[in-house]
């Protein structure tokens, strides 16, 4: 068998190479290929299909060639006439890929604008060392992942919806300062697409229409209420660099009067019952109170009210916090609206389960996935979830209906079936 020549991808490739992308569909077809030919989790053919599948591209040229590579020598392996053809289709999705990753495209989010991006980050949350707030390399990798896929999305536009004057994608993203604006745009900032600059592109209708289609392909990245890898990566700079650190308690009463204002300020329903009987806390007698050294605070029960703060801080408020076993059918209620709710569902095409996915699989093909930290993810989707049910059947607070360890239950069903799929776990 021999390796597939550059002039037999003609016919295969030529309307791709020519639109300077696949489709989302094509990468689609090409991602179901390609997962029935990868080795292994560390296979470039599997971290470039586990993005077709969604129909993303995929970032890194470097990381396509190799998979092209692979590809090519299972295509030496097999006498299917079906399989050739098949694998000629994705090496040619593959090879449009490289055409518009490659090329020179000037711009991008520089270390000055990201500096910048973290200093307000850590300005609105008033943060203690602002001088020291700058980026970090995970943030600049994000952007890096950010700036690929703002690239298709611009050519995609471009084919879709034409500029005015027959400026290409490449023209919009340098003269039109893109990474920044549409950066913004998802943001819902001040400024934007829409404020000008952007006109001698579009008019306002077809602009409108680019704008949606911009935010359709990067709100995993950033949306108006803070959500997005990016975003993410922005306020975990801002912690990492200017959060500073809060000064150690000098006593358990301190530290004690400490956890309650935090306490009163995010769980005021808490607050306010924790005096009372029945509620799951040991009470701070009124003596205690009144006297700073009271030998109350370094009791016993001190302690456990300061673990049972640090908890509730941690995981949330639980209405008389039973400590039993999670609830199975509370759990089966709260994991079959994620699977079955558009918001959350990992299927659905703006679920907050895919962006989890998502974030998940540029882990594992940065070889930086971590399992424990995995589960967090999905106990977060948990957590959401749960709350959306409160809401929307009028109670508070959320934590009551669905406990600790039955979040935790249903978080590690969430993380055994991604691991079993994704990593043959």
């Amino acid at each position: 068998m021999r390796s597939i020549a550059a002039s037999e991808l003609a016919p295969v490739a030529g309307r791709l190479v020519a639109l300077g992308m696949a489709s989302e569909s094509d990468r689609r077809k090409a991602g179901r290929i390609l997962t029935q030919w990868h080795e292994s989790a560390s296979d470039p053919i599997y971290a470039v299909g586990s993005f077709y599948v969604d129909g993303k591209p995929y970032p890194s040229p470097e990381v396509v060639e190799r998979a092209i590579a692979n590809l090519e020598a299972c295509e030496r392996h097999t006498s299917s006439a079906r399989d050739k053809r098949d694998i000629q289709f994705a090496v040619g999705v593959m090879q449009s890929e490289i055409e518009v990753n490659t090329e020179e495209w000037k711009g991008g989010l520089d270390s000055e604008t990201l500096d910048n991006l973290v200093h307000q980050e850590a300005e609105s949350g008033e943060m203690e060392d602002l001088s020291s707030a700058s980026a970090t390399e995970e943030l600049i990798e994000e952007a890096d992942w950010y700036d690929g896929t703002l690239r298709e999305a611009l050519v995609k536009a471009v084919d879709e919806i034409p500029t005015k004057d027959g400026s290409s994608a490449q023209d919009v993203y340098e003269l039109g300062d893109a990474p920044y604006l549409v950066l913004m745009t998802l943001q819902g900032q001040g400024v934007g697409i829409w404020d000008g600059d952007w006109d001698r592109f579009w008019d306002s209708e077809d602009l409108e229409l680019v704008e949606q289609l911009l935010k359709k392909q990067l709100s995993g990245y950033a949306d108006d209420a803070g959500g997005g890898s990016l975003n993410e990566a922005i306020r975990d700079a801002a912690f990492e660099t200017a959060g500073g650190e809060s000064p150690e308690p000098d006593s358990v009463r301190e530290e004690l009067m400490q956890l309650l204002e935090r306490v009163e300020a995010e769980y005021p329903e808490a607050y306010q019952q924790l005096q009372m009987p029945g509620a799951g806390f040991p009470a701070v007698p009124s003596y205690a109170m009144e006297d700073d050294d009271s030998d109350w605070w370094e009791s016993e029960r001190a302690h456990q009210l300061r673990d049972e703060l640090v908890e509730l801080l941690e995981h949330g408020y639980v209405e008389n916090r039973s400590r039993g076993d999670a609830d199975p059918a509370a759990a089966d209620e709260l994991k079959l609206m994620i699977d079955n709710d558009q918001r959350y569902a990992i299927g659905s095409p703006r679920g907050m389960g895919k962006a989890i996915r998502e974030n998940l699989l540029k882990k594992i093909n940065r070889g930086r996935y971590d399992s424990g930290k995995a589960v967090k993810a999905w106990r977060n989707l948990a957590d959401a979830a749960a709350k959306q049910i409160a809401q929307e059947q009028g109670q508070r607070p959320w934590h009551r209906y669905y406990s600790v360890p039955t979040r935790d239950l249903v978080a590690a069903e969430l993380h055994e079936e991604f691991e079993s799929e994704w990593m043959g776990g």
